[in-house]
């Protein structure tokens, strides 16, 4: 049986590089059509500019408040090996404290299920602004496994959208090619 992990970005070291800011640099984008599995126009994040801190070595998945996935050109390609499908790679720039910029990935995830258990999951119901509930926090997380395609490797769910899910086969190609600043964490049950 596979498993299903949650990635997430780890900040490594002394003084970890991360991206620490952003700015909108247009009114016509809102920073979480990401999080929505739907196609981005090719210069969607050229309507931000994003600038990061730390002296240590560039890792290849960096931590950021937007909560994106953005990494170096070697992890997308291995995720353009293994589950093109499944996502949109675009071009992002990232300002640093020398003044000049990098050129990195952000990863569009095109995948997102309704697998997630209300039923047997435990998390936090908040109001929002508007009076209307919403998962704000997941303590335990089930998901339905016949809800999840067996040929999808990476996805997001509606419930959390920010978060980024990876099927065992990819994380550990990932482990294999030695990607830094990653992490897979092992929350998720399926049932």
């Amino acid at each position: 049986m596979y498993k299903i992990y949650r990635l997430i970005p780890a900040l490594d070291g002394e003084d970890p590089f991360q991206i620490s800011d952003y700015e909108e640099l247009s009114d016509e984008r809102d920073y979480s059509e990401v999080f929505y599995a739907t196609p981005l126009a090719e210069n969607y994040y050229l309507n931000f500019r994003l600038w990061a801190t730390g002296l240590s070595n560039v890792p290849d998945y960096i931590v950021n408040p937007l909560s994106w996935p953005i990494c170096s050109l070697r992890f997308s390609r291995v995720l353009c090996q293994n589950c093109f499908s499944d996502i949109q790679i675009h071009d992002v720039n990232v300002m640093v404290k020398n003044g000049r910029s990098i050129s990195l990935k952000a990863v569009n995830l095109m995948k997102s299920f309704d697998c997630f258990n209300f039923e047997k999951s435990q998390f936090r119901l908040s109001d929002s602004p508007s009076g209307k509930k919403y998962v704000s926090a997941i303590h335990e997380w089930v998901f339905d496994a016949e809800k999840i395609p067996k040929t999808v490797s990476l996805f997001r769910i509606p419930t959390m959208r920010s978060a980024v899910f990876i099927r065992s086969p990819l994380a550990e190609i990932l482990i294999d090619s030695g990607m830094s600043g990653l992490a897979f964490i092992d929350d998720v049950t399926l049932v």
